[in-house]
Formats: C-alpha cells, structure tokens, sequence
C-alpha cells in the first residue's frame, strides 16, 4: 500500500458522501486502500451503538450514481478487488498503472468478434441470432461483454478470466436503446454517457431475499481525451450485507465494429426506443 488506510468508521457522517467523493477525485498514483461497511440495516434497539449509521452511508456512497462515475470514468480510477467474490467489508482502490480489469499498455486493445463461426443464416434473422459483443484478451486471459437473448429474456453476459455472470434487461427496450447509444457514439469529443441497471432477485435456503444487480454504461471518458468505453459494474445484496461483484471495463473498444453490429440489431429488432443523451 502508497498510501495512508482509510477506514469508513473514520469518516464525519454529516459530510461522508461529500468527503469520499473528494478524497476519490484526488487519488495520488499508487494504492491507497480503504475499508467500507456497507449495509442497509437500520438501528437496532437491542445494540442502538452498533455502528448502523457509519454502515448504511457508506452503502449510501456506494451504490450512488456520483461514486460510479468517479471510479468509472477514468482508467486510472477504479473500484478494485481480488478475485470475482470479494470479503463484503473492504474495498480497494488503484491508481496509476492500468492493472487487470482495464487494457494493460502491452495487451491488445478490445476487439469486437462476430460470433466465433456463427453459422451463416439466410432469410429473416430470429431474435436468437441477435447480439451485441465485444470480446478481447489482456495478459490475464479473455474478457467478454456480450447481449443476446436466451429464449426467455435479453440478458448481458460479463466475463473475466476468473468468472462470469449474467443478469437480465428490464425489456426488449432496454436492449434496443443500448444498440441505439452504440449506434450514435459520437465521432468527435463531447460529453457522452448512458446507463442501464440490471437486477435479478431470488430467494436463497434460508428464505431470505438475494438480490444480484449491476450497472453498465456506454460513453466517453472526459477525463482521458474522450476515450470510448464500456463498463460494467455488479453489487450483491442479502439480508444486511451487500457485496461487489465483478467489474469489467473496455476501453477503446472498436466502435466502428460496435455501429456496425448496432445497425444489424436494430433492423432485426425494431421498435420505438430513443436514446439517452
């Protein structure tokens, strides 16, 4: 570790949100570590100075929109952990060298793949033969980011080298408004993002409820020449504990692959969804 821990039990609770936020925007190159306790338990009579409130404003930062473009938008900012399961009570963060979940200098860059030999179709392509991917392999191994339909629902596959995981869109709409903000990825600099939440709950053998959901954005880092990316980000929540998941990043991924296949989709897949600007 470069530089000093930082621990949320630390940290005023009346300005947290605010002080994190700072404090991430002016992250020196290096590792610097931080311990959160999130959670979204509210007080309990029978420990009333349990700490509830330190646990439930770091969730609050957590899962905010200003905390995901902060460690989204830069490639030398990320939320970082080991492994596709990390402990649920710390966090780390990296900056400077890009490290496994984002380009390294000597990788290739992301390449999008169409459909690995995919047998040739003829006629009206059906719904199973639409996706959206982008696939590329860094000195850890492959990654992958890909949308398609498994015969019940459209979901968004994210793999690493050391696991994947799935979570379905809310709809078709949702799957062409993506296509629609590939479509129009914009040429010159400007400010460009869209975002999609994607959740899935289920109940596990203790009858409690296990919620599995992600964010992923499609834009242009302002902070790094307007650079393209595609980031996806997943969160575990059950009873008062709520987890990352994986995080996988594409940067510079090839756009002109990117409209090409957005273009194929939304003339296979028509309808009345505009994009998000």
């Amino acid at each position: 570790m470069d530089h000093a821990f930082l621990d949320g039990f630390t940290v005023p609770l009346n300005d947290k949100p605010a002080h994190y936020a700072r404090l991430l925007a002016a992250l020196r190159p290096g590792l610097t570590e931080w311990a959160l306790h999130p959670t979204l338990a509210g007080p309990n009579p029978a420990a009333p100075n349990d700490g509830w409130r330190v646990r439930r404003t770091d969730d609050d930062f957590l899962v905010s929109p200003g905390a995901r473009r902060l460690t989204a938008s830069s490639p030398r900012r990320r939320a970082r952990h080991h492994g596709p399961r990390p402990p649920p009570a710390a966090g780390r963060l990296a900056t400077g060298p890009r490290t496994a979940h984002t380009r390294l200098p000597s990788a290739p860059r992301c390449a999008a793949m169409m459909d690995h030999e995919q047998p040739r179709t003829t006629g009206r392509l059906t719904t199973m033969d639409l996706t959206l991917h982008c696939h590329w392999r860094d000195l850890n191994g492959p990654w992958a980011l890909t949308v398609s339909h498994n015969g019940r629902e459209w979901q968004l596959f994210a793999g690493t080298p050391v696991g994947s995981e799935s979570l379905p869109f809310a709809g078709p709409d949702e799957v062409r408004r993506l296509a629609q903000a590939l479509l129009d990825l914009p040429a010159e600099p400007e400010p460009y993002e869209c975002e999609w939440q994607l959740s899935q709950t289920e109940v596990i053998h203790d009858k409690r409820e296990f919620t599995h959901y992600a964010t992923f954005a499609v834009g242009l880092d302002p902070s790094d020449g307007h650079r393209p990316y595609l980031a996806y980000q997943s969160y575990f929540h059950w009873g008062q504990t709520t987890a990352l998941g994986l995080e996988v990043i594409c940067e510079d991924p090839p756009v002109d692959d990117l409209r090409a296949q957005a273009h194929a989709f939304l003339t296979g897949l028509p309808g009345p969804a505009r994009p998000q600007r």
